[in-house]
């Protein structure tokens, strides 16, 4: 593949404009956002990132791709295209594959695409170009417009229309884009990635007039046209049953009503828009769900209109659309812009003129392309409820195309029975059955005759007597209150038929009294069900929380058990939502959240508020609220709520149940969270909307985090706010941009703290702390810092700016705390992870006591003398050499075994207590002189590792570490502890 001569001059002639172009502030800034959305995308789908990942994790992504501009409503997108389809676990495996897989390119996006629906080429190319900028390029419309302007071949016309369907057309287009690269690099650019590509592009892009001219001149070609695969109609026609297919329309009561044909109608000869209107703003999924309740025989809504009686007294306008001004319109329409207009643009507007000019569609979701809507009569006629019955392609198709992929266009709606005239004419060619062609006709043209001339859509007309300023008080109404109604909404209405004023319950009385939850419902209006979801999960019979047992909880419930009264449940649990509340926003032995901002998981509200009304039930409290606690800090460092809540919410409420009652039956995600803990990579935690990275910052405040200016605890400084140690502002160790936001470089500060440290590195603020805050005090402030998880070690990394140490550091550190909060880690690991070397001297105390009581146990006060020889000669040696050096020794301590084994290190009391095995010691170690040899040296092996200042290996340190919990095992035993206690207290009695 290689350029032409003439092809290499078009483009040094741009590349010659591109240099200068980059010298000037727009160049400048169009390099610089390349490049942060290079930054951005590489760290949030990092290798070892992506499976961390949360649900707003890959909608902040998401959202952020160029390619999701072409929706207006993005979270609308994410939800019903990418999360719902796929789920979160599927996107996060395929995209690591997509990524990081060890196959090729070409099969990597094959598989993605085959996969992971809702993805167009865009989208995956833009991720995999950012993400791997020397690899990969961009394909969207800049390379697609530019190439046939530079009359550049290389590649099949189709690519420029259509999205590349395989990963090897994919590598086509990066094999020409590369050509680019090379002719950068001939021309004076330093090894040139796609980026540099991207931007030149961009430039050419930017130079190019007619760029619609160029595009349409494409797509008009024969060649680019959609290679169409044709149905086998024989089999299709002869397998399906009429019989089945149910055509029932719902005609209303109602005389005021209208149908779709003389909505078309009224669009172009009576109904106006106040010119005060918002625009049309739907975009093509909104219309196309639209259309399918339509042809579903839905309800969908009323239109709210306004009798004029003389000239409208206000501006008006005509439907998107539809371009001549009515000059005395009969009516102005205030409720039902959006469907009268996206009724106006799928059945009319592919049919006029002003279709054609892209400009009249600047101001909408349509300024790229045209969409056309389509009744898929496959998936109606396969009855498949997991299809789509409308579609929408950007493609307006010919008649023959049509019959050919089974779809019937609404802009074909209004002339409807010459394409199925012709549709029937085609299907004859295709098929012998006559009969069942007729029955076919027949049933699509019932179908598409009430969609136009049957279905209704009811009318609220407000009289020509009502004034203007009564209009606008209704017209802003109805846009302030613009949003569907939700549960709770349906839910005051299904009470009130009981009797039960829920308005009034939660107005007067929830947030009356606790304004903590008014607090969290402000920042989201799930929490006016957290009530419900706590009640249902009390007392429904498989305590299920879901939408559809919420809204029936009347019938569920206290139908089925008239001694239960709603109004005092919704009493009582709105008093236990409150307390869990409160657990959580507890700083001192709570959950450790700031506040709802910094909540990890919103929807554990409800849970732990009947889990703690479980409790006040039981005489376990003590042990129940212990693993309350482990269960909670499990959810949140396995990120448990964040998907499918309503099903975590009910199996995790068994599950609590059943532990309460029995130890053995430990919870799936408790159980789950500390397999995950050996794996857990907090360091690379650095959004702050990520459930973990909000629970590392409960842990912080747990723990005190007293500020480094005030000394106060967070508990006591509710106002202070997360902020750098690092600041970002200074460059650091190398790989040190990869944590500077990392939640291991944040901590709770003050105002105060953040204007003394500014911008300085932390050897300069601390340096400065320590001589004007604490006086020269090193110690106080090291004190302060043990609050934030920074030990002496990583206060070391944090004064000589090494942050990716102190990271690492700190991560451990944190870590431990996970571990003994959820019950992973023993007794003996807890004590260990505070103080090595304090656990180790213990040991060493507790054993020299074991050995003393146990062999004058055996032999009595004068038991020295049958210990092995060596051991009595090291100690005498030592014993001299202190009399030497110290005149006022006392001589009698000679004769005292228990000081005298003062004297011996641990290899000596291995000895003494493995030659007195048989006759001493076996019985109370268990197994073999050799077993307890072994276990021996791994304790050993830790000491030495920490007291010559190394960081043990793991493997030392988890053979260290069991091997001495196995020893306390024996050393705090009950049978020689009390002896050896009441033995202790009548030696200081004498």
């Amino acid at each position: 593949m290689k350029l032409t001569q003439e092809q290499k001059a078009k483009i040094r002639d741009f590349i010659e404009s591109y240099k200068r172009w980059m010298e000037t502030e727009e160049g400048k800034e169009n390099y610089k956002v390349h490049q942060e959305h290079h930054l951005f995308f590489s760290k949030k789908l990092a290798r070892d990132n992506i499976r961390t990942l949360t649900e707003e994790d890959f909608r902040e992504i998401y959202k952020n791709l160029w390619a999701s501009n072409l929706w207006g409503n993005k979270d609308w997108f994410f939800d019903n295209r990418l999360l719902r389809p796929n789920g979160l676990s599927v996107l996060k495996e395929e995209l690591y594959n997509l990524l990081y897989g060890k196959d090729n390119i070409v099969n990597r996006l094959d598989n993605f695409r085959e996969k992971v629906s809702g993805f167009g080429t865009s989208s995956i190319s833009e991720i995999l170009h950012f993400v791997f900028p020397d690899k990969y390029c961009l394909w969207n419309d800049k390379p697609k417009t530019a190439l046939p302007y530079l009359e550049i071949d290389l590649l099949p016309k189709k690519y420029y229309k259509y999205q590349l369907k395989t990963g090897s057309e994919y590598v086509e287009c990066i094999e020409v884009l590369a050509l680019f690269k090379e002719e950068l690099k001939e021309n004076g650019f330093k090894n040139p990635d796609f980026i540099t590509v991207d931007c030149l592009l961009w430039h050419i892009w930017n130079k190019i007039e007619g760029k619609d001219r160029i595009k349409k001149e494409l797509y008009e070609e024969e060649e680019v046209q959609e290679i169409i695969e044709e149905l086998d109609f024989s089999s299709f026609i002869s397998s399906i049953n009429t019989e089945t297919i149910k055509h029932q329309p719902h005609l209303l009561k109602s005389p005021e009503r209208i149908k779709i044909r003389d909505i078309i109608t009224s669009v172009e000869k009576d109904w106006t828009l106040p010119h005060f209107q918002r625009y049309f703003d739907w975009d093509k999924e909104d219309i196309r769900e639209f259309l399918e309740s339509i042809f579903n025989d839905y309800f969908v809504g009323s239109f709210l209109l306004w009798d004029l009686e003389k000239e409208p007294p206000v501006d008006v306008i005509s439907i998107k659309g539809f371009d001549d001004k009515i000059e005395r319109p009969d009516s102005i329409i205030l409720d039902g812009q959006q469907r009268i207009t996206s009724l106006y643009y799928s059945i009319k507007a592919p049919n006029l003129e002003i279709w054609r000019d892209k400009d009249e569609w600047d101001d909408t979701k349509f300024r790229e392309r045209h969409q056309y809507f389509y009744i898929d009569l496959r998936a109606f006629f396969e009855n498949d409820p997991l299809k789509d019955i409308v579609i929408c392609k950007d493609t307006r198709y010919t008649f023959e195309d049509t019959y050919k992929q089974l779809l019937f266009p609404f802009y074909h709606l209004e002339n409807y029975r010459k394409w199925l005239n012709d549709f029937e004419k085609f299907l004859l060619t295709k098929s012998n059955d006559t009969n069942k062609i007729i029955e076919i006709r027949h049933l699509i043209d019932d179908k598409l005759n009430h969609i136009l001339n049957g279905f209704e859509i009811p009318i609220i007309q407000l009289p020509k007597s009502f004034s203007i300023e009564q209009v606008a008080d209704i017209f802003e109404n109805i846009n302030t209150r613009g949003e569907r109604l939700d549960t709770f909404d349906l839910l005051i209405a299904r009470l009130y038929k009981y009797k039960i004023n829920l308005r009034e319950l939660w107005g007067d009385y929830t947030v009356e009294k606790y304004k903590t939850i008014d607090r969290y419902a402000k920042k989201s209006e799930k929490v006016r069900l957290y009530i419900f979801q706590a009640i249902s999960l009390c007392y429904h019979p498989a305590s299920s929380c879901k939408r559809r047992d919420i809204l029936d909880i009347y019938e569920n419930i206290y139908q089925k058990h008239p001694d239960l009264l709603f109004k005092e449940h919704w009493e009582e649990f709105s008093n236990y939502v409150d307390l869990a509340i409160q657990k959580l926003e507890n700083l001192k032995d709570g959950f450790g959240v700031k506040d709802e901002k910094e909540m990890p998981f919103l929807p554990v509200i409800p849970i732990i508020a009947s889990l703690l009304r479980e409790i006040d039930s039981r005489h376990n409290k003590f042990e129940c609220n212990k693993k309350l606690e482990m269960w909670y800090w499990s959810s949140v460092f396995t990120n448990a709520y964040s998907s499918s809540v309503d099903s975590r919410l009910t199996a995790d409420f068994k599950e609590l149940k059943d532990w309460f009652d029995d130890d053995s039956k430990v919870p799936k995600s408790v159980q789950q969270a500390k397999i995950n803990l050996q794996v857990l990579r907090l360091r690379n935690l650095n959004t702050q909307s990520n459930a973990m990275y909000k629970g590392v910052m409960s842990l912080l405040a747990l723990e005190g985090s007293k500020d480094f200016e005030t000394g106060k605890m967070l508990g006591n400084a509710r106002e202070n706010d997360k902020d750098h140690i690092f600041p970002k502002s200074r460059k650091y160790d190398a790989d040190s941009s990869k944590y500077i936001d990392s939640v291991l470089n944040m901590a709770w500060l003050s105002k105060k703290t953040n204007i003394r440290k500014s911008n300085k590195e932390p050897k300069e603020y601390i340096k400065d702390f320590i001589e004007e805050v604490y006086k020269e005090n090193e110690n106080e402030f090291l004190d302060i810092l043990e609050t934030h998880f920074i030990n002496k070690k990583a206060y070391g990394f944090l004064i000589n700016n090494e942050l990716v140490n102190f990271v690492k550091e700190r991560e451990n550190l944190v870590l431990s705390k996970i571990g003994e909060l959820i019950g992973a880690k023993s007794d003996i690991e807890v004590q260990f992870d505070k103080s090595e070397m304090d656990v180790i001297n213990k040991f060493e105390v507790k054993l020299r006591d074991f050995v003393n009581y146990n062999m004058k146990n055996k032999y009595g006060s004068n038991w020295w003398k049958v210990i092995p020889d060596n051991v009595k000669a090291v100690v005498q040696e030592r014993t001299e050499k202190e009399i030497k050096s110290n005149p006022t020794f006392d001589i009698n301590q000679y004769k005292d075994e228990q000081k005298l084994l003062r004297k011996t290190d641990l290899e000596h009391l291995r000895q003494i207590i493995t030659s007195q095995w048989r006759a001493v010691f076996g019985e109370s170690f268990k197994g073999t002189p050799e077993d307890f040899t072994f276990h021996f040296r791994n304790i050993l092996n830790l000491r030495n590792s920490y007291f010559h200042s190394n960081e043990p290996e793991s493997e030392i340190r988890n053979l260290g570490l069991g091997s001495l919990e196995r020893m306390n095992k024996v050393l705090l035993s009950k049978k020689w502890t009390q002896n050896s206690s009441r033995t202790t207290r009548q030696r200081r009695v004498a």
